[in-house]
Order: C-alpha cells, then sequence, then structure tokens
C-alpha cells in the first residue's frame, strides 16, 4: 500500500517570546467583522459552527412581524458573507410567520444543521429543535413537521444546548417550566421523532432543588450525557445558588456511579453557575461560567475541572477550579473549547463602569493561564460601545473564531473576531521524543487506517479521533506502555461519520495531531 505523508498540526512547547491570541488581519482586513443581522437591526448573536469547507455560520435572534425569530448566517472563511446562503442577501430568517428563539446549533456530519431553542409553530408552543439544508440554509422539510421537530412545553421551558450523536439521534438539553423548573434532556431520533428508547417517551425531566436547568450538554465515549447548568434553592429570604451536573445512561436513567446518584453540586463558597461543558479523552470534564465568594458584590469568570466520577481534579489550579476578577467588574465565561494541543479556552465578557468588553482566556492544563497567549493568557477587545462573546470555533487551519454581539448606540449588531491560536499546520518532525508520523490512507473510505510512528524513549501511548473543536469522538487506542521502537497500527474507526477530523497520537513528553478525512 502506498504511504501519504499528510499535513500534520504539530503540538510542540512553544517559544517564550512567541504572543498569539491577536487578531488575524486576514480576516475582513482587521480582524473583527460586525454585521446588521434581520429585519429590524436588533439582533442578539448565541452561536457559531465552523462547516467542513471552512465557512462559518452564525446564529442569533432578531425581532420580526410576528415576534422574534432565530436567524442564521454564513461567511466566507475570509469573512465575507456568503449570499448564497440568505433570503435577503446576508441572512436567513427560520421559518417565515412562525417565531423561533434559538440559542444552540450543531452541525451534522452530512453538512445538515441542527438548531435548537424555543417557539410557536402552528399556533402550538414548546420546545423545538430546527434542520436545515446545509447548502443554503432552508428548512429541512423531511425533519418533523416541515423542519421543525416541536415538544409541547408550557411557560419558559427552553432549549439551550445541542450535540448530534455519531448513530445522526440529537441530543437537546434546558429548562422544563413545570411546577418549579426542572432540567430537561430530549433525544430525538434522525427524523426528528422522539427517541422512545431513550426514559420510554424520548423525554426526562430531573428535580434536584426548587429551580435547576442544563445550559450544557456533551456525550460521552460510553454514549452517556452529562448536562452542565444551574441549580438554586429558596431558603426564606436567601437563594443559594450551585453550579449542577447531572449524568444519564444511555437510556435516561440517572448514571449511579457519578456524583450522589447521578447529580453533582458545587457552591464554590458562594455563587456558581456553569455555562457550558466539554470532555477530555479520559472522561474528564471542563466547565466554565460564574462564580463568586461570600462577601463579594461582583461577578467572576469560572473554570473548573472534575474527574469522571464529577470530582473535583486537584491536578487542576490546585483545588480543582479557577476564578479570575477582571479588576472589580462583573464578569463571565459563556463558553469553552478544549483545544487539539491540551490547552483550555474560554471565552465571554468583563462588565465595568465604563463598558463592556468582550475577552478571551486561555488556560494550560494544569489551571495556569497560559503565559503565551494574550497578556497573562488574557485578551480584551473592544468591539463598538459594548461587546460580549457567546461562542467559540476552531477553523480548520486552527484559528480561533469567537461570535458574540456589539452595541454602537441602539443598534445591536452581530460580533465575530478571529485570533492566532498557536497551533501551527505544517510538515515537519514533532517535537519532544515522537519521531516522524504517518496516516494512510487519506481519505479514509473503509474506516480502517494505519499510523506508523517511532518513540525515541519508552512511553505511554494513547491515540484518539476528535473532531476540529476538540471534542473526543472515538479512543483508538487506550493509553499503554510501549518500548522504545517504530511502530505500524492498524486502527478500526467504527461508526464514524463522514466529516473531517483530528487523529491525536500522545505520549507525556509531547504529541501530534494529524488531519484526516473520512469519505
Amino acid at each position: 500500500m502506498k504511504k501519504l505523508v499528510l499535513l500534520t498540526t504539530l503540538i510542540i512547547p512553544l517559544f517564550a517570546s512567541a504572543q498569539f491570541g491577536m487578531l488575524d488581519l486576514n480576516f475582513d482586513a482587521d480582524g473583527i467583522a460586525t454585521f446588521d443581522v434581520g429585519p429590524e437591526g436588533n439582533y442578539t448573536g448565541y452561536d457559531v459552527a465552523v462547516q467542513d469547507d471552512g465557512k462559518i455560520l452564525f446564529l442569533g435572534t432578531a425581532p420580526t412581524s410576528e415576534g422574534v425569530a432565530a436567524v442564521v448566517a454564513r461567511l466566507f472563511p475570509d469573512g465575507t458573507v456568503d449570499a448564497s446562503f440568505a433570503q435577503n442577501g446576508s441572512y436567513f430568517i427560520v421559518g417565515a410567520n412562525i417565531q423561533t428563539d434559538c440559542r444552540a446549533m450543531a452541525v451534522q456530519p452530512d453538512g445538515k444543521i441542527i438548531l435548537v431553542g424555543v417557539g410557536e409553530v402552528n399556533s402550538e408552543f414548546g420546545v423545538v429543535a430546527v434542520r436545515l439544508n446545509g447548502t443554503d440554509g432552508s428548512l429541512d422539510l423531511g425533519f418533523g413537521n416541515g423542519g421543525f421537530a416541536l415538544v409541547p412545553a408550557t411557560g419558559n421551558s427552553f432549549f439551550y444546548d445541542v450535540e448530534v450523536l455519531p448513530d445522526g439521534k440529537i441530543v437537546a438539553a434546558g429548562f422544563d417550566d413545570g411546577a418549579d423548573g426542572n432540567v430537561l434532556v430530549v433525544r430525538l431520533n434522525q427524523d426528528g421523532s422522539l427517541d422512545n428508547s431513550f426514559s420510554f417517551d424520548g423525554k426526562v425531566t430531573t428535580d434536584v432543588n426548587d429551580t435547576d436547568a442544563a445550559l450544557g450538554v456533551v456525550i460521552g465515549a460510553d454514549g452517556k450525557i452529562t448536562v452542565a447548568g444551574v441549580s438554586e434553592s429558596q431558603i426564606g429570604m436567601f437563594t443559594d445558588t450551585e453550579g449542577l451536573l447531572i449524568r444519564y445512561n444511555t437510556d435516561g436513567t440517572l448514571d449511579n456511579t457519578f456524583g450522589t446518584d447521578g447529580v453533582a453540586l458545587y457552591d464554590l463558597n458562594g455563587y456558581a453557575a456553569f455555562n457550558d461543558i466539554v470532555m477530555t479523552g479520559s472522561g474528564s470534564m471542563y466547565v466554565c461560567g460564574v462564580a463568586y465568594t461570600f462577601g463579594e458584590t461582583d461577578d467572576n469568570m469560572l473554570i473548573a475541572k472534575l474527574n469522571n466520577d464529577g470530582s473535583y481534579d486537584m491536578s487542576f489550579s490546585m483545588d480543582g477550579y479557577d476564578i479570575y476578577d477582571f479588576a472589580g467588574s462583573d464578569d463571565v465565561a459563556n463558553e469553552l473549547v478544549l483545544q487539539p494541543d491540551g490547552r483550555i479556552l474560554l471565552l465571554g465578557s468583563r462588565d465595568d463602569a465604563s463598558d463592556d468588553d468582550a475577552v478571551l482566556v486561555r488556560y494550560n492544563d494544569n489551571g495556569l493561564r497560559d503565559q503565551t497567549f494574550g497578556t497573562n493568557g488574557i485578551v480584551v477587545t473592544e468591539i463598538d460601545e459594548q461587546s460580549a462573546f457567546e461562542a467559540v470555533a476552531l477553523q480548520p487551519d486552527l484559528k480561533i473564531v469567537a461570535f458574540g454581539t456589539s452595541l454602537e448606540g441602539t443598534d445591536t449588531k452581530a460580533a465575530m473576531a478571529r485570533y492566532t491560536s498557536g497551533m501551527n499546520v505544517g510538515i515537519g518532525e514533532v517535537e519532544a521524543s515522537i519521531g516522524s508520523t504517518l496516516v494512510y490512507p487519506n481519505p479514509i473510505t473503509d474506516n480502517h487506517l494505519t499510523v506508523e510512528y517511532e518513540l525515541t524513549s519508552a512511553q505511554s501511548v494513547s491515540i484518539e479521533l476528535i473532531d476540529l473543536n476538540g471534542k473526543l469522538i472515538s479512543i483508538l487506542q487506550p493509553k499503554a506502555e510501549e518500548a522504545v521502537g517504530s511502530y505500524q497500527k492498524l486502527l478500526d474507526l467504527d461508526n464514524v461519520s463522514t466529516g473531517n477530523y483530528l487523529l491525536r497520537l500522545r505520549t507525556e513528553n509531547g504529541a501530534v495531531t494529524v488531519k484526516v478525512t473520512v469519505s
């Protein structure tokens, strides 16, 4: 079989003088792009995703004559508007004459786009999943009822996050506005129907305290579902607010190996709320959000690392979490991404007395801020008078795309910025103790690939398949001790959908990540 040397992402120690997190001037000329989106010019941005061809999707809401609608737009990789994905020259309103308020988005392996939130469809109100065709943004009429899969609900019920499983099923998580407000998790089949193998009717609600909500969801390699969010208890005049994690088995039952009977709460000596969650290849988790301790008057950015059982990972920042305060301002971390090199990037906003600024913060896996990124691991970006980042994605070239909302006067706009990440794409030798790496064939057509590598010292080796945002897809080789020498491994990629991925070979002395395509 012919061997192909591929373009590889080299994860190497960076020089102390190298500084990343700079605006990429190849994106809209100055690294920042803002867009008047929606018929009223009043837009709130919520999520961003990158398609396999490098085009960038962003999602938000805007007022319409019917009330409110989800609005999706697409950009070319250079930041210019892709007018082929539009009804009005620059954006696509989801559902004419239908109210849809969607906050999260996922791109399926076949390129179709899933949105989740709340809506009123055919005079019926409920939490909703919407599917769009990936080519032009039109509704996928084969999904649900004319593109809408609605689960009847009441009051302020909402889907806040969504994940697509390898088999094409869809998991959405959020809030059920029942008697006191509970966590809601729904699993849909590929066609938008409720998956009755999940909790018998496709949905499960979990009551922990007085009010509970899931704001983020992640699927483990074992198929188990973990949601992150917030739990509130009313004690007289006092409201106790805690970060919340819940883990479900694949059938929708609570996983009693996690936390206490499937539930874990985190008070951090005050107030805490989790806005997002990601999972590592080992099953540990990072969460981000907002926290403050008793006696403080402002909110602070929060990141925590948790073990697979929900306990704090004490190797991260000595106690499992870090709370960062921007000098007395109100701060929040809205989303995070686990980079292929193991660093953790979170983004959100700081709100001081004069204005709001969009912020990025990058951490090493030990919980210390990455000094090669911005200033002391922090990048602050002023976009118009007020700005905040809500979502982040990595492009195929591993540049960072951050998305949110900016305010100029009374006009709210979609706002996007692109930054250098320090993860380089090129051909070369891997630093540390790993020699040259070969992966073939590429594209992969029969769910098998061969990996060749050389170790110059004995060490443990693991091989993982991850997506372009660092999400674990499959553990191809669990960590194993290997001696000095050359290795050739035939690996199986069972049940992996078509698309672009990263194959990551990791040792304690270094790692290499190779971009591969499954077709």
